[in-house]
């Protein structure tokens, strides 16, 4: 009995330092970090990333429908303005592209988000949920204000007649300002009541979407061709213009047809019908061409009703224009002239490149 006794004294320590070992095993490979990574990542669900995204593809889509509100007001307006922004163009394009992709993917995430607070009610009490769903209603009250401070302002400037046309500034600024500070309280509010309107929030959210990129597409494709096919006039003049020079420099006259011009681009060559070339006399001609749109740009020190070797074709009216041309190249240089070389000029203040 006794031996049996102290054996069993003697095992009881032992299993006893054995489990303790265990445990200190235990809790450290609890503490490591491949545990902790596998336990957060095991323990995450994609409500949190889906509501990220979806928030965010809310907050993209209002701004860009708020865009297309401003370009439609101005395109109802005219794209010509004293001071007016051009909503049209590849700015337009590009907003339209945008729409194009968050919408469905807006409206996707938000039904899933959807889904999953109808299933499991306790998500709404998720910190996630909650910062989510605040910074969307924290930016749509900044976007109201921002609307309505923007359609005071320019109000009481129209008041005041500071603004030089009234309507101008309340069919481009005012109206649009007030749909859009309109259109943003309303999705603050459906959304934050979304548990009882949510399939009229993103019908209505997606119609509006819908209709605004529609509507960047008609206005803005023709707008952006027009821009492409007057730079593409701009510098075929441009072209043309260096042509005729070197050819006289060549053959001392000018060209009879713009065919006679054979170191111009393909390009250009095939677009040659849209000009139209008159000699109007040994050193002088016109180039017409018609244009698009109308630049905004001011003519710096050109002449307008004279020939003049310097073109700014940059500068055009909306329709025909013809640019009076005249070659730069100068007859008068004589080789046996006096040069001075220390003042780069001419003893009789001629030059054998421009007058």
């Amino acid at each position: 009995m006794d031996t049996n006794n102290h054996t069993s004294e003697t095992t009881e320590p032992t299993r006893t330092s054995v489990s303790q070992s265990d445990s200190v095993v235990s809790k450290s490979s609890r503490r490591s970090p491949q545990i902790i990574a596998r336990r957060v990542i095991s323990g995450m669900s994609w409500y949190g990333l889906e509501i990220s995204l979806a928030v965010l593809g809310l907050l993209i889509t209002s701004t860009m429908i708020s865009y297309g509100i401003f370009a439609m007001f101005n395109h109802l307006k005219g794209l010509q303005g004293d001071g007016s922004p051009h909503f049209f163009g590849e700015a337009s394009i590009w907003v339209a592209t945008t729409l194009l992709v968050w919408i469905p993917v807006t409206v996707l995430l938000y039904l899933r988000t959807e889904r999953e607070l109808k299933r499991y009610p306790a998500t709404r009490e998720r910190l996630i949920h909650k910062i989510m769903v605040g910074c969307y209603r924290v930016m749509m009250i900044l976007g109201v204000i921002a609307a309505i401070f923007v359609a005071l302002y320019v109000a009481i400037r129209i008041i005041l007649g500071i603004y030089e046309d009234a309507s101008d500034g309340l069919v481009r600024i005012v109206l649009p300002s007030l749909v859009v500070a309109a259109l943003m309280s309303w999705l603050a509010r459906v959304y934050s009541f979304q548990a009882r309107s949510a399939k009229k929030f993103v019908g209505v959210f997606a119609a509006i979407g819908v209709v605004v990129m529609t509507g960047l597409f008609v206005t803005g494709v023709p707008r952006v061709q027009e821009e492409v096919r007057d730079s593409r006039a701009e510098h075929d003049l441009q072209s043309i213009q260096t042509s005729i020079e070197a050819y006289y420099v060549d053959r001392r006259e000018l060209p009879k047809s713009l065919d006679q011009l054979e170191d111009l681009q393909k390009t250009t060559k095939n677009r040659i019908y849209r000009y139209t070339y008159t000699r109007s006399g040994e050193k002088r001609y016109e180039l017409c061409a018609r244009f698009a749109g109308k630049t905004d740009h001011e003519s710096v020190g050109y002449p307008v009703d004279d020939y003049t070797a310097y073109a700014a074709f940059s500068i055009h009216p909306k329709g025909e224009k013809c640019y009076k041309l005249s070659v730069g190249y100068s007859d008068s240089y004589d080789d046996n002239k006096k040069y001075d070389d220390s003042y780069d000029i001419y003893e009789d203040d001629s030059s054998p490149y421009y007058r």
